[in-house]
């Protein structure tokens, strides 16, 4: 499973989406998508939200631009 960072220290970049209680987040936050890192499912202790898919378009938009990759990301 791919996962990314959360946390309070925000810096700005486009490869970070702002998190909060609308998002069911305790408090102001950000995901870092700069701060990818694979794990197995199994070290995951609990769910702490689900985000809408607008927020996701967003997290996604921010993974594209973190690694690069062009927008759209098209499927051939």
């Amino acid at each position: 499973m791919t996962v990314a960072e959360v946390t309070t220290n925000m810096r700005g970049l486009d490869a970070e989406v702002t998190l909060g209680p609308a998002d069911g987040m305790a408090r102001p936050c950000v995901v870092n998508l700069d701060s990818l890192a694979t794990i197995r499912r199994s070290m995951l202790s609990s769910l702490i939200t689900t985000l809408g898919s607008a927020r996701m378009h967003e997290v996604e938009r921010a993974m594209h631009l973190a690694l690069g990759v062009p927008l759209p990301c098209r499927i051939t």
